[in-house]
């Protein structure tokens, strides 16, 4: 993706550019094939990125700032979540924010450890022992729940590793990909549309809301 990156700095101005390197992106990640799991994993996220920021940068949407050199042209490109901009320019990562962003990192390896445990207890990690007193509509819900946790807490960590990663690496402060969602929302439009997995709400924000409004 560095060498898209690149090009996209250079024919930003360009929206036939972003929008063809985006087809060429789309293209690549459906069409491999492999009996390992993680090299279509692998292919497909990174088709999904490159994707979705050129199609960003072929209608012109992108943080103010994000093109006022390469250097931050790349960042903004190549990570995700995304730097913070203010003014035009990169936030800079304060020592709170950094300890702030790796407490809340342990914690969500801390509560995938209790819930796999839970998981693991019983023969499949497909259902959680539950009492027979249970009723069959309670346990499905209760079922739910844990799992909702289970998904929330995997992709959360993912996200708040890449933002500890990205934050080390260039001392810049970054977007946390979860904003507490299942605890703090107060509504699932809330949940959904404003806590869940921000990154995805803001690349679909510049690729769809915003173009077709």
């Amino acid at each position: 993706a560095f060498p898209i990156g690149v090009l996209l700095f250079q024919f930003r101005g360009n929206r036939l550019v972003g929008f063809a390197v985006g087809a060429v992106a789309a293209t690549a990640a459906s069409v491999y094939r492999s009996d390992i799991w993680m090299g279509p994993f692998l292919v497909s996220t990174f088709g999904f990125s490159t994707f979705f920021k050129s199609v960003n940068t072929g209608w012109q949407q992108y943080p103010a700032g994000a093109d006022r050199n390469l250097y931050s042209w790349l960042l903004w490109f190549l990570f995700i979540p995304e730097p913070v901009f203010d003014k035009e320019n990169m936030v800079k990562a304060k020592t709170s924010d950094i300890l702030n962003a790796v407490g809340a990192m342990l914690g969500k390896v801390f509560g995938l450890f209790v819930l796999l445990s839970i998981l693991r207890s019983s023969s499949t990690v497909d259902y959680v022992p539950l009492p027979e007193v249970v009723p069959a509509w309670l346990g499905l819900h209760i079922q739910g729940f844990f799992h909702v946790w289970f998904i929330y807490l995997w992709a959360s960590f993912c996200l708040d590793f890449s933002r500890v990663s990205s934050t080390g690496l260039t001392g810049r402060m970054f977007h946390s990909g979860f904003k507490n969602p299942l605890i703090t929302s107060r509504s699932f439009r809330e949940s959904w549309g404003q806590r869940w997995n921000t990154p995805v709400q803001i690349i679909l924000l510049r690729s769809v809301y915003v173009p077709c409004r």
